[in-house]
């Protein structure tokens, strides 16, 4: 019986590891940064990378809005995000309010400001 709860619990934790960091990843539409698709992709085993692919502004195309993203183990991940017009680096919170909206939050200072991304389907 012992044995039963363990392989159970090793179940849910690996279940909910892969769900966890195979959703971050895709495109997310992103209307507060000039209407732009960023490709959320993931760098080796814990980090994440966001890169715009299409945007409003042609000027950013291409650019990194955030780069050495980690999971902290609680559904957010941890990270710097940057705006690519102002070149500002702000610390970051990523979390999944649902399978397709991301919420960030960025704080710099005693400023903090929440944006929401929606999944490219």
């Amino acid at each position: 019986m012992k044995a039963v709860i363990i392989l159970m619990l090793i179940f849910l934790n690996s279940s909910f590891v892969q769900r966890e960091n195979n959703s971050f990843e895709g495109n997310w539409i992103a209307k507060d940064l000039a209407n732009s698709i960023i490709e959320v992709t993931k760098i080796g085993k814990e980090y994440w990378k966001g890169k715009i692919i299409a945007s409003d502004n042609k000027t950013i195309i291409g650019k990194i809005v955030f780069d050495n993203v980690k999971s902290d183990g609680k559904g957010n991940w941890i990270g710097k995000l940057t705006n690519p017009i102002k070149e500002i680096d702000v610390n970051a919170t990523f979390h999944l309010d649902n399978e397709n909206t991301l919420k960030l939050v960025g704080k710099k200072f005693f400023f903090t400001k929440t944006f929401y991304w929606i999944r490219k389907k």
